[in-house]
C-alpha cells in the first residue's frame, strides 16, 4: 500500500514540473513547429502574423515559437469541424 501512495506523489510532482524538466523544449524552431502541426513553415509564419502562435525573437534574424502556443494550435486543429447540412451532402438514402 505505501508504494501506491509514493507513485501518486511522484506523478503529482512531475505534473508540476516545467515543460523543460519533462523533456519538452520551451521554444521550437520554425521547422520544428511546422513538423509538430503538419504544416509548412510558411503557414507557421502566417500563424505568427495572425497571432495564432506566440513567438520570441532570439536574435535579429532568429525567432522561436513557444511550445505552449503550438500545443494550443494543435488542440484547436484536432477538433472536428461541424457537420454541414447532411440533407444536401448527397449521402445515400
Amino acid at each position: 500500500m505505501p508504494t501506491q501512495v509514493a507513485v501518486r506523489e511522484n506523478d503529482r510532482r512531475s505534473a508540476t514540473k516545467p515543460a523543460r524538466a519533462r523533456g519538452m523544449p520551451l521554444l521550437l524552431r520554425i521547422l520544428e513547429a511546422a513538423h509538430e502541426l503538419s504544416v509548412s513553415p510558411r503557414t507557421i509564419y502566417n500563424m505568427i502574423a495572425t497571432g495564432e502562435l506566440e513567438h520570441v525573437e532570439v536574435h535579429e534574424r532568429n525567432s522561436r515559437v513557444t511550445s505552449r502556443s503550438v500545443r494550443r494550435a494543435a488542440a484547436r486543429r484536432s477538433k472536428p469541424a461541424p457537420i454541414a447540412n447532411l440533407k444536401n451532402s448527397g449521402a445515400a438514402k
